[in-house]
């Protein structure tokens, strides 16, 4: 998570970032006082880089290893135990309980779901700490937000009137299919879905056959969604199946002060409080989804005031300075801890 090195740069910690990715090193590239470990020819290959993470642990007297996935975790661990460096998973989708060693000495996990699956899957419970996802509060740029909104009512312009926004990878479970069944069965409204997959193609045609083609718009992965989040009435978030933890997508969307529809799936009611922030769904409902929207877009005061709801909460639990100092905390045990 980069603000979470960001925040250790700037408290003065010497950080190393290791990736088979070139994509990743050269985002890191700029950093103060980072020195970039594992380069790609490594391909993540397992025996390759878990002997690349042990030499760079110690050439660069590395005292904690943080790591942001199950196989970076679990080729980390040799080098952990060799060495004596505390190992921290930070957990960030949910996944099925399962015993084995790519749980960190230590995990922070994002939701409480994530936190009970570590559990069963055998990561000490008071090894196991919760802190979410936090979300980005700073506003986009007001001339990108334009260009956003512009750039939608030129190739929609059923969307003059306003319009929803999805942000999700198109894959299966991500729920926009069931999405787009919910506006078929409202008489008005437009939809905006920010994100590219293999499902596009698929989606695109149920679009057609549903008669949605003036109503809903793919703009495709964006490096920024937030200037289409903040352009837009509310955010929706459909997912059904797919194995969600806290998405940053809809921290974001709350900071961004829109109102929330979303499906209440892995940590989503955490973050979302029902009636509040938001509405909350069943997975997979489509009449549901379709009465919620209607609801914000009829209720121009109800969507302001769960607008404004979602950002208070938004600054005052998911604050990217409250989350990185918490992450930062669970630094500092771990690495007391593995010295006694």
């Amino acid at each position: 998570m980069r603000c979470v090195l960001e925040a250790a740069v700037d408290r003065g910690d010497d950080v190393v970032v290791g990736s088979a990715t070139t994509e990743v090193l050269e985002r890191f590239a700029a950093f103060p006082n980072v020195a970039l470990g594992i380069s790609p020819e490594a391909r993540w290959r397992a025996v390759d880089a878990a002997v690349h993470i042990s030499a760079l642990c110690l050439r660069q007297s590395v005292d904690l290893i943080y790591a942001c996935h199950r196989w970076p975790t679990l080729l980390s661990r040799p080098a952990g135990r060799i060495r004596g460096i505390p190992v921290v998973y930070h957990c960030q989708s949910h996944v099925a309980p399962r015993r084995g060693t790519w749980w960190g000495d230590w995990t922070i996990a994002v939701s409480g779901p994530i936190k009970q699956a570590a559990i069963a899957g055998g990561a000490r419970a008071a090894r196991v700490s919760l802190v979410p996802n936090p979300s980005n509060t700073d506003a986009p740029d007001r001339a990108a937000i334009r260009q956003a909104e512009a750039e939608v009512v030129a190739a929609m312009p059923a969307a003059a009137d306003g319009f929803a926004v999805a942000v999700a990878r198109l894959v299966a479970g991500k729920g926009i299919d069931v999405l787009l069944h919910a506006l078929r069965q409202t008489p008005t409204g437009a939809l905006v879905v920010v994100g590219d997959g293999g499902e596009r193609s698929a989606l695109e045609q149920l679009r057609g056959q549903l008669g949605l083609t003036d109503r809903v718009l793919f703009v495709g992965w964006k490096p920024d969604p937030r200037p289409y989040v903040a352009a837009a009435q509310f955010f929706i978030f459909p997912t059904d199946t797919y194995p969600e933890g806290m998405p940053l997508a809809l921290l974001d969307a709350m900071a961004l002060q829109r109102p929330v529809v979303a499906t209440r799936v892995g940590g989503v009611d955490e973050a979302v409080l029902d009636g509040e922030s938001g509405f909350l769904v069943p997975p997979g409902d489509a009449l549901a989804l379709a009465r919620a929207m209607q609801r914000l877009q009829v209720d121009v005061g109800l969507s302001e005031r769960m607008g404004a709801a979602g950002r208070d909460r938004a600054e005052r639990v998911f604050a990217t300075s409250l989350i990185t100092s918490q992450v930062l905390a669970i630094f500092d045990l771990a690495r007391q801890e593995i010295r006694k």
